[in-house]
């Protein structure tokens, strides 16, 4: 699920349950509405002729 360029928040391991920070998923998914907010402005702008 996870890779280089866009790495999952680490989970936090207790016995059998696998839990992640609040935190750190909010600012992943924070960060990957900004990407995707990005790729859809680019997108409306048309292509790049510089």
């Amino acid at each position: 699920m996870s890779d280089a360029k866009d790495p999952l928040p680490r989970p936090l391991r207790a016995g059998r349950r696998v839990m992640w920070s609040r935190d750190e998923v909010l600012r992943y998914m924070k960060e990957r509405s900004r990407e995707r907010d990005r790729a859809v402005a680019r997108r409306q702008a048309g292509p790049d002729l510089s």
